[in-house]
């Protein structure tokens, strides 16, 4: 399939040019919506699927971190991502965030952290404890300004902080 060559030179454009990551990530985005009519073997379809998150990857440490996030977040409430998917997307993450951690991170991020199916996916034993860890260092480090980020970092403290 054309995928992974779609994929690389769409990576490779939203690297030259900044006003195509919008475009970008909706690209990424149509890729992880699509299922699998029988066409490609799942394993194949779970490549091009972890591709699509390495371009979103790529477009967060872009700036598009909010962006991208809110469009995660969609993905996981609709459950178009299975928990081995949110599970690499996570980690992912994990391996790119750097303190210091903004207000805006707190509210993407901790919303998307506290979606049912993301909960499901870091709590099951396939996350790892290094991981759940490194979690609960960033979440206990994000900064909270009024009284609705104060509230979403104690739930996140609640949920992952233990």
């Amino acid at each position: 399939t054309l995928t992974p060559s779609i994929l690389s030179l769409v990576r490779i454009l939203s690297k030259k040019h900044a006003f195509t990551r919008p475009d970008a990530t909706q690209v990424a985005l149509v890729f992880l919506g699509h299922s699998n009519p029988g066409e490609l073997s799942s394993q194949k379809m779970r490549s091009l699927k972890e591709q699509a998150l390495r371009l979103l990857m790529h477009l967060m440490v872009a700036g598009e971190v909010a962006l991208v996030l809110r469009h995660v977040e969609r993905l996981v409430v609709k459950k178009a991502l299975d928990s081995s998917l949110v599970r690499y997307f996570l980690e992912s993450m994990l391996n790119i965030f750097q303190p210091p951690y903004s207000t805006t991170l707190t509210r993407t991020f901790g919303s998307l952290l506290l979606v049912g199916p993301c909960v499901e996916a870091i709590r099951s034993k396939f996350f790892g404890d290094v991981n759940k860890a490194r979690l609960k260092s960033l979440v206990r480090a994000l900064p909270a300004q009024d009284g609705k980020e104060k509230k979403m970092v104690a739930s996140l403290i609640a949920t992952y902080g233990r």
